[in-house]
């Protein structure tokens, strides 16, 4: 099948045969209208606008179905052909030629559809495409029909009926005449159906978009939105990106003024001392919801998808079997011809550069609901002399987000957070990645992930904050950690003992991403000079420690500035992810934020202490660097994993999620969510063999958390997605020594009776009943019942000046952790 590498294009020449075509007056008005209104010049912008009302038709089914306007166009440019002298049309007609006849005469069948509606009806339909491509009337013509400015009354009533550009310019009028309350009214009104039609549904994001939104972001998105791609919404991710630069854009006298005081800073000294610093906004495209619904809609591999759910509302999950059929039937789903021609144009616009296609959900990055790695994202080299194999690329990553919605992990976390009776729209966020080449690779200096709040404090300060920084892309980040600093002290060397190793890039000989040894890419000559100059430590035997980002840059000052502000702007605290690049002209570092959404503190997020008369053969766990301060009660049963599995079993023969997934689905059928604890060598969901044991959130999402055991210095999952998973399920986490830990009690403890394991993991996992077992192990029944505690202080408040972390056996309803004021 002819591809066409101009599959919107209409030359001027095709424009004029339109002219001459199309018979009906109100469709000659309708070309003659957006002739005179369009944005830009001939042909260019008129080819968009053609191209958007042929998808506008498509969608609506104006002039019935889209295979059935295809076969009357196809048969009317064969009578062209053949009116026009040429004997065998299909071999003597250039391919680029033919698909430029069939669009136009597309065209003129849409055109004549649209020429069948009612003025109304075309009104509102249209009302998106003229929101695009008109100019802005500044007399606002369309918005003075329905305010009465000088009066201060509506004309006519505001309503979510009116369309798209008619609300923009309503808004547009407010803005350019808000020198009343009244007309601030109006704006907030017209604003918000605008919000609500093409960012998000979520009350919460609305209410604070519409305070900071501003008629400029509107345009932004629908010119980041194209053609038939810009149905629907663009979704949390999208939304909060933008929530963030416009929260960001408007100045906050008072709080530049605390955060100055609090760092003792002279007046304009802030100023001075970021100089170095450049604040920039990152260049993305949206691809709107309704597009994930057309796939959906169009693909009979896809169609369990429609009661999926239902497995879950009754408590239940469905098996992986469901999950798999469905994720396999979008994974091979093909697009509707009129998106997979849009995904072409968009595509042709961002090729040569590397890319990130992103999940933006409507029900993601909320408050209360991150979502935090339950929906893919896919890195493109996107820079091959192959573009049709590129294209295929771009096409199947933006089909493995969208199957990532129908995931076991997604369905559980929705059941958790009681979201499984909203619809899922998923708006898909494509980014250009930020970075520079280096030899065959690309990639960002530095990527930052950081939180106004630091859940996980090695500081006095928790309040002030925390980032953690690698060197490459941020999947190191987000999957593995990095350099922690506490924002309060960030020279402070919390990451000094745990270098970074491996770098994620995206290799553009290969044309695909990696994580490489940074030896390998400083072997190459492709690391960059902000990296050798500030992430390099040591003289014979260097180390990625980054170490200097802290010492010898304000860019952790940077971020806290930012943090803190949206904190101050939005109401709530923040998780940012960021990435950070050393112009090389200018030698400034260019700090570019990529993603923003509510840090959700967990509701067991307080200090607290063990009661001092706990013996010491009743406490399991035990550290005094504690990083966390959560705490939990009355939990019955341990799943205590032995780190002699690391030892003994090798990577494939030590996947326990199957195991600890059933123990998880037996908790959730007794209705006792949050009644066991998982004690697991190293790191809990490690996607790395030797860093620890591969999970997901859906084999453990009944737990009331888990702690890490390591033979040495404990290496938190701060900045993790896990650790999110932790905070938005109100789970507790800790990680402690070797020394610290109680093998004792674990080894002999026995496990639950009736609860199977295979013969291959049986001596590595145990169910314990801490009932039973503290009563066969210290002969001593109790009234209440025994059970385990978790008692956590981050802020070194007892008399020692120690973090205390202790997860210790108590009676049910006593022996509670004891709150540190």
């Amino acid at each position: 099948m002819f591809q066409s590498q101009k599959p919107e294009y209409l030359s001027e020449e095709s424009l004029l045969k339109l002219r001459t075509t199309v018979t009906s007056g109100r469709a000659v008005a309708f070309l003659d209208e957006f002739k005179q209104h369009a944005k830009e010049g001939i042909p260019e912008i008129q080819s968009k606008i053609w191209a958007a009302i042929r998808h506008l038709v498509y969608d609506e089914g104006i002039a019935g179905d889209i295979q059935e306007i295809h076969e009357r166009a196809q048969q009317r440019a064969i009578e062209e052909q053949l009116t026009e002298g040429l004997s065998n049309p299909l071999e003597q007609e250039d391919g680029e030629v033919f698909a430029e006849r069939m669009r136009r005469i597309r065209t003129e069948i849409c055109l004549r559809a649209l020429a069948t509606l009612g003025d109304e009806a075309a009104r509102i339909k249209l009302g998106m495409i003229r929101a695009r491509f008109e100019r802005t009337d500044p007399s606002h013509k369309t918005g003075r029909k329905y305010v009465d400015v000088e009066n201060k009354r509506l004309k006519i009533a505001i309503t979510e009926q009116v369309p798209t550009n008619e609300l923009l310019d309503i808004l547009k009028l407010a803005e350019d005449e808000n020198h009343s309350d009244f007309m601030n009214k109006v704006r907030g009104t017209a604003l918000e159906f605008l919000i609500r039609r093409l960012v998000t549904a979520n009350g919460q994001l609305i209410e604070r978009a519409s305070k900071f939104f501003t008629s400029r972001y509107i345009d932004a998105i629908l010119n980041q939105m194209p053609d038939s791609l810009a149905d629907g919404r663009i979704g949390g991710k999208s939304t909060g990106v933008l929530l963030a630069y416009a929260a960001l854009e408007q100045d906050t006298p008072e709080f530049d003024r605390q955060f100055d005081v609090a760092h003792r800073f002279r007046p304009g000294e802030r100023k001075r001392t970021l100089e170095g610093i450049t604040f920039a906004e990152n260049e993305s495209r949206f691809i709107g919801s309704r597009v994930f619904e057309s796939v959906v809609n169009t693909n009979p591999g896809v169609a369990d998808s429609a009661i999926l759910k239902r497995y879950y509302t009754d408590g239940g999950s469905a098996p992986d079997e469901i999950h798999g059929q469905i994720q396999k039937g979008m994974l091979e789903a093909k697009f509707p011809e009129h998106i997979e021609r849009q995904l072409r144009v968009l595509f042709m616009e961002m090729h040569g550069r590397p890319i990130i296609i992103r999940s933006s959900s409507e029900l993601e990055d909320r408050i209360g609901a991150a979502f935090a790695g339950k929906y893919e994202s896919v890195e493109l080299a996107n820079s091959s002399d192959d573009v049709e194999a590129d294209f295929m690329e771009f096409k199947q990553a933006i089909l493995t987000v969208y199957a990532s919605v129908f995931s076991k992990d997604v369905m559980e976390y929705r059941k958790q957070k009681g979201l499984l009776v909203e619809d899922e729209e998923m708006g898909i966020l494509v980014q250009f990645l930020n970075g520079d080449r280096h030899g065959d690779y690309f990639y960002p200096d530095f990527a930052i992930v950081g939180m106004s709040h630091a859940t996980q404090s090695m500081g006095k300060d928790p309040l002030k904050g925390a980032m953690i920084t690698v060197a490459g892309l941020g999947e190191q980040a987000v999957n593995n950690g990095g350099r922690y600093a506490m924002l309060d002290a960030p020279k402070a060397g919390y990451g000094d003992l745990r270098p970074q190793v491996g770098m994620t890039v995206i290799n553009l000989r290969a044309n695909r991403k990696e994580t490489r040894p940074y030896t390998d890419l400083q072997s190459e000559g492709g690391l960059s000079g902000a990296i050798q100059s500030y992430g390099l430590e040591g003289e014979r035997w260097k180390q990625l420690s980054l170490k200097g980002v802290m010492y010898y840059t304000e860019i952790p000052l940077a971020i806290e500035y930012i943090l803190q502000k949206l904190k101050y702007q939005l109401g709530y605290d923040v998780d940012c992810e960021f990435t950070v690049q050393q112009n090389a002209k200018t030698g400034k570092f260019d700090i570019k934020l990529v993603q923003c959404r509510p840090q959700n503190i967990p509701e067991n997020m307080h200090p607290s202490n063990m009661p001092a008369n706990i013996p010491n053969e009743r406490v399991l766990l035990t550290s005094d660097e504690a990083m966390n301060a959560t705490h939990c009660t009355d939990i019955t049963h341990l799943v205590f994993i032995d780190p002699k599995i690391f030892t003994e079993l090798g990577p494939r023969d030590r996947d326990v999620r199957s195991t600890v997934q059933r123990i998880n689905e037996m908790f959730a059928g007794e209705g006792k969510k949050g009644k066991y604890l998982i004690v697991t060598p190293l790191r809990w969901g490690s996607e790395e063999d030797a860093s620890g044991l591969k999970a997901r959130f859906a084999n453990f999402s009944n737990a009331a958390g888990a702690m890490e055991l390591f033979p040495g210095e404990p290496t938190s999952s701060w900045g993790t997605h896990f650790l999110q998973d932790f905070m938005d399920s109100n789970m507790t986490t800790g990680a402690f020594r070797h020394s610290g830990v109680n093998f004792d009690f674990f080894r002999r403890a026995e496990t639950q009776e009736g609860f199977e394991i295979s013969k291959k993991l049986g001596p590595f996992i145990k169910l314990i009943d801490i009932n039973r077992a503290q009563e066969v192990i210290s002969g001593r029944k109790s009234e209440t019942g025994w059970c385990v505690h978790v008692a956590q202080d981050n802020t070194g408040k007892d008399s020692s000046d120690k973090r205390m972390s202790r997860v210790y056996i108590g009676e049910v309803g006593k022996d509670l952790p004891e709150k540190v004021l």
